[in-house]
């Protein structure tokens, strides 16, 4: 009855959608909706930009300052633009200043959704800076120190030594800055059917040296047990999503040596801290003993795990970001367990117009120490300590009905100092982007908020509703960054394109004066930008 009455709830609400959000369902043939200029909807968030990234559909943003200049780049999918461009490929856009972006090149390819930027030094030479992206079939080293004319360095492939080798699966990356060591997801084959690398997942992790980007050096691979060639394991869940490995804390510089791998991406989720150091070779300050790098056994993979934690069926594992030195805020008379590190384990939803089960983001305790009484550190088993969730019927007409995914996809994945471990930011599809206040990690607060308005280049989603195909123009906030200026970054899974915002109200005061909720009685109101 419960899904029967959300159906029924599309045709009751779909007047008001018309008319108050421009948010339109029409049987294939019809002629799309007018952009509408009810949207944006905000709070204590505000838009001061916007890059139309030529109607290309959106995944990853990445910010880095090049030469003085601040630049975003953005991964596109594979295919067309509304208007027919080609939409694989890489923007690149000077948003230098964020009133006025400007697009000063597009690196075409076959589908690059993930791009990562570093400075030279470790990798390279001092005083340039290098792109890492993917393809829908290899992954590619260019140089950018001048973005607007950028020059291919490299490309990785499943034998370096052969130019037409490609992987048939590749997707997120992980680039340590610091050492050019790259954590790139590739795979060659099917769930459960053996690739020709052997490996029975559709992707996981393959390992390489950049540190010289014209010159990529295999490492080895990891993943779960029972994925790896050869096992005696059955696991049900799907492949790696994207690690994030930190050598050093963020903030404080001690050493971390940790890998956080999220596996399941949208359901059969497992979550996974892996030792760095023994992933990693002695010639690269590691301990392995660099035997069976392709093809690793049951026990090579168990020796690399620090602690994992199964979720629930229903619920995936799309990003785990660390959040280093948390102290619990009503707490702190505490001799012991006073500070944590947490992770932000983020399910993705997958099913437009709420055609699935909900997904949500959580905080897991993985605390690299023991505490009083513990007979092991926090992150050796891994814990839910809270749940970070926006509701359907938070809004009017609610979020379920108006035809893209409703839920959450990932956070952001950088450690910009005034937010990190106080402000979280999750990209939550046509519920916009979110900033949670995680200072009280055991409560986090949905405290921002930004929803963007279609535009002339948005893509309809077409739904099946009932047995009939139904059409719809909606947002759907895909990914989420941050610069080193503060200003927070959205993309548009469906072309809407690239929004650039700052926090006002509450949000920007917990950065500025970290006040306590009780100084605050703000109203929960809505800025309207036209």
């Amino acid at each position: 009855m419960v899904q029967q009455r959300r159906r029924r709830s599309v045709t009751r609400h779909l007047a008001g959608a018309i008319a108050a959000l421009g948010l339109v369902a029409f049987s294939l043939g019809a002629l799309a909706a007018q952009p509408n200029d009810a949207f944006p909807v905000s709070h204590n968030m505000r838009r001061i930009g916007h890059a139309d990234l030529q109607g290309r559909t959106a995944y990853q943003p990445t910010l880095h300052t090049i030469n003085g200049r601040t630049y975003l780049f953005v991964g596109h999918f594979a295919g067309t633009t509304k208007a027919g461009l080609p939409n694989g490929g890489t923007s690149i856009v000077d948003v230098t200043d964020p009133a006025n972006p400007n697009q000063v090149n597009f690196l075409p390819s076959n589908g690059s959704q993930m791009v990562r930027v570093c400075d030279g030094g470790a990798i390279g030479s001092a005083g340039r800076y290098y792109m890492l992206r993917n393809t829908s079939n290899t992954h590619e080293v260019w140089e950018v120190t001048n973005p607007a004319s950028p020059t291919l360095l490299s490309v990785i492939r499943p034998d370096l030594t052969n130019p037409n080798s490609v992987f048939t699966n590749t997707h997120k990356n992980w680039w340590e800055c610091d050492t050019g060591i790259a954590y790139i997801v590739a795979g060659a084959g099917a769930r459960a059917v053996p690739g020709p690398d052997g490996w029975t997942t559709n992707q996981h992790i393959k390992i390489y040296d950049l540190s010289n980007p014209s010159s990529p050096v295999y490492i080895r691979d990891i993943g779960l047990v029972g994925q790896n060639p050869g096992s005696s394991v059955t696991t049900a869940t799907s492949g790696v999503h994207g690690p994030i490995s930190i050598k050093n804390n963020p903030t404080t510089s001690e050493p971390v040596n940790r890998i956080y791998i999220p596996y399941g991406t949208s359901s059969n989720g497992v979550f996974q801290i892996v030792d760095r150091l023994k992933v990693l070779p002695a010639s690269l300050g590691g301990t392995w003993d660099g035997l069976r790098a392709t093809n690793p056994t049951d026990d090579d993979l168990r020796s690399l795990v620090v602690g994992s934690m199964d979720m629930t069926p229903t619920e995936g594992a799309h990003t785990s970001f660390p959040i280093f030195n948390v102290p619990l805020k009503h707490y702190q008379g505490f001799t012991s367990g006073s500070t944590r590190d947490l992770v932000a384990l983020i399910s993705e939803e997958t099913d437009n117009h709420c055609n699935g089960a909900p997904h949500f983001g959580y905080l897991v305790d993985a605390t690299r120490t023991a505490g009083a009484g513990g007979a092991s550190a926090g992150e050796n088993h891994p814990m839910v300590i809270s749940t970070m969730q926006v509701h359907d019927d938070s809004a009017r007409p609610d979020f379920c009905t108006r035809g893209t995914r409703f839920g959450t996809h990932s956070t952001n994945e950088s450690f910009y100092a005034p937010y990190y471990g106080k402000l979280l930011v999750i990209a939550y599809f046509d519920g916009g982007v979110r900033i949670f206040d995680i200072r009280d990690p055991y409560r986090p607060k949905d405290v921002a908020y930004f929803i963007p308005n279609v535009t002339d280049n948005t893509i309809p989603t077409n739904v099946t509703i009932s047995g009939v195909v139904q059409s719809f123009l909606d947002v759907s906030t895909d990914n989420a960054e941050v610069d080193d200026r503060g200003l927070i970054y959205i993309v548009d899974r469906v072309g809407g394109g690239a929004d650039i915002l700052k926090l006002t109200g509450e949000a920007r005061e917990i950065v500025e004066g970290d006040r306590d909720d009780h100084d605050h009685d703000h109203g929960h109101d809505h800025d309207h930008d036209h």
